[in-house]
């Protein structure tokens, strides 16, 4: 997506705070939950994908983060995210516990 300007006018300033891969490396002095999608259909989906599993816009693989406490796995696309009651439950359990609910399956992002 940073390669074409239109797009690059979407990112606005997140690839030069991190989203490129030069985000500063986690202190760990908090936890640190990832959630991540996999239904495979996003923006990514329409120009020109991801590799692998993912939510269609980041794949599963780019998730996850060294000093990571917890990852959570759910059936939505990125944007779904935003308004699914699930990721909002996961959300609140992880700042309650420090932990998501584990009601949703492990994924291993390396074997997909």
């Amino acid at each position: 997506l940073n390669g074409s300007s239109l797009t690059r006018v979407l990112l606005g300033r997140s690839g030069e705070r991190g989203l490129l891969g030069d985000a500063p490396e986690w202190s760990g002095e908090r936890e640190l939950g990832v959630i991540a999608g996999y239904s495979g259909f996003g923006i990514g989906s329409v120009v020109g994908g991801v590799a692998g599993p993912g939510d269609g816009t980041v794949a599963m693989a780019e998730t996850t983060l060294p000093g990571a406490t917890d990852h959570c796995l759910i059936s939505t696309g990125h944007m779904g995210m935003v308004i699914s009651p699930v990721v909002a439950m996961e959300v609140s359990t992880f700042l309650k516990t420090g932990q998501f609910s584990g009601r949703h399956g492990a994924f291993d992002v390396k074997k997909g």
